[in-house]
């Protein structure tokens, strides 16, 4: 069995297109940035840190107060999973021996008790998407350490057909 390599001209134009893409990518986050934060635009609001494989953005953990206006305040955006009050049956240890947070199964879905839903997003308007996109944020707590469920919930907006 031989294995060709392919023609010079196919690697050259991969490459060129490689270079133009690193090229975009460094003046995203480098073109603007928020007091000295380049992984924010200049009003605050968090930049695209990656893609799920739903398709849907996933964003830093800024956002705007209101999802449908841009020159609103710019938040951290919070997590609606708190702690279980009560230790959740089958543990395996008390919050006494592995505090609270622990373990995944530790949090419980609470409905407004932060800004994002289950899935850990929300539809707002972006820099990116004036016109407003579904979009999942990365979760801190105010000393900028992260927060279950860190970037997706338990499953993601749009469940995967194969």
């Amino acid at each position: 069995l031989m294995i060709r390599r392919p023609p010079r001209s196919t690697l050259s134009s991969s490459s060129a297109a490689s270079d133009v893409y690193k090229r975009q990518a460094a003046t995203y986050y480098t073109g603007s940035n928020f007091s000295g934060d380049h992984f924010r635009h200049a009003d605050g609001h968090s930049k695209i840190l990656g893609y799920c494989f739903d398709g849907y953005p996933i964003y830093g953990p800024y956002g705007y107060s209101d999802y449908n206006d841009p020159s609103s305040t710019v938040v951290r955006m919070t997590s609606s999973y708190q702690y279980y009050s009560t230790e959740p049956t089958g543990r395996g240890y008390l919050y006494g021996a592995k505090t609270a947070g622990t373990f995944i199964n530790d949090h419980e879905y609470q409905i407004g008790t932060g800004l994002l839903d289950e899935y850990n997003g929300r539809f707002e308007k972006t820099p990116e998407y004036v016109n407003g996109t579904y979009c999942y944020h990365v979760t801190v707590d105010s000393n900028l350490q992260p927060v279950y469920p860190y970037i997706v919930g338990p499953s993601t907006k749009q469940q995967r057909a194969f």
